[in-house]
């Protein structure tokens, strides 16, 4: 995993605020129980990045990370009382519920209104107290994975509607990420900004996505937007709930034969490394975070340009 605490010499940046901690294996998730505050509860966010490289991998990488993230999740909430907890997921709830397109021309209800309301708590099905936000990674390398440039089209909308019939189950959004994306990054970091810190989001949704044309038709669904009849829709010859992923999605039985004979990862310098961050983060005096100017306010914006140019692949 990977940690870093972003540094600002703007006091009113919020990414100054911003820690973010990167795992590659969901094991390596058993140290955020230590790391993270329960007074900062209120201010987490998951993020999944899924590899667009590997197409017949996609649900397997999906459904690995979210049952990680519902375990740490758990894990992280069991620490907060029942009053905390309720608080946590009735703020999910009420996002997707008052959630409202800022290019429609419907005003947003005032917070009093809206507490006056019953809150909805049938969406998300499994509600976390948490948002979630997964991208579509390597997107621009999906195009390598098919012969011909309609067929990788055709597979790569039936991807996108996929990942967004998975994510409504959630409440998480879904983005799409492609090498050379600057400005989908900078969307991807103003809509965490406005999911941790509630800062204004003013960007619409696009759910009409074209390899050929990734600067325009990209996939930028935020939480509250899609529902199952708009995915439908979209999609009036593919029936989701019933089609099976590897149905358009299938193992190739000649790498998944060689993948069988090698031999198996071994973790365990991982796992020791993990054993000895928790003691130490355990047993010692929880360390102090000091802001910092000059170089460090460098430092920290360098770490944040790093991050999401390695999600960019630059």
């Amino acid at each position: 995993y990977a940690y870093c605490h972003l540094t600002s010499t703007d006091t009113e940046d919020s990414y100054s605020l911003l820690n973010i901690w990167q795992i590659s294996e969901p094991a390596h998730a058993d140290v955020l129980d230590v790391v993270i505050p329960t007074e900062d509860m209120s201010n987490v966010a998951y993020l999944i990045c899924l590899d667009m490289s590997r197409p017949n991998t996609v649900e397997s990488d999906f459904k690995k990370w979210t049952e990680c993230v519902i375990k740490t999740q758990n894990k992280l909430l069991a620490r907060c009382s029942a009053e905390q907890q309720d608080t946590l997921k009735v703020k999910i709830y009420k996002h997707l519920q008052f959630y409202v397109n800022p290019k429609d021309d419907t005003d947003q209800l005032p917070d009093e209104a809206k507490d006056e309301l019953e809150v909805q708590r049938k969406h998300p099905e499994i509600n976390l107290g948490a948002p979630v936000i997964v991208v579509a990674n390597k997107c621009d390398t999906f195009r390598t994975q098919f012969q011909a440039e309609a067929d990788a089209e055709d597979h790569f909308e039936i991807m996108c509607s996929y990942i967004r019939w998975w994510c409504m189950q959630y409440g998480a959004a879904s983005f799409s990420m492609s090498k050379g994306m600057k400005d989908q990054a900078r969307r991807i970091l103003s809509y965490i900004d406005h999911r941790i810190f509630d800062s204004k989001f003013d960007r619409g949704p696009n759910a009409v996505v074209k390899l050929s044309n990734p600067a325009e038709k990209f996939l930028f669904i935020p939480s509250g937007f899609d529902s199952k009849d708009t995915i439908k829709a979209q999609n009036p010859n593919r029936n989701l709930e019933e089609t099976a992923f590897s149905d358009f999605f299938k193992v190739r039985e000649k790498k998944k034969k060689i993948n069988a004979t090698k031999p198996g990862m071994k973790s365990q310098f991982n796992n020791n490394f993990l054993k000895t961050v928790i003691f130490e983060l355990q047993s010692g005096p929880r360390p102090q975070v000091v802001s910092r100017t000059g170089d460090g306010a460098e430092g920290g914006k360098k770490a944040i340009k790093q991050f999401f140019g390695r999600i960019s692949g630059q």
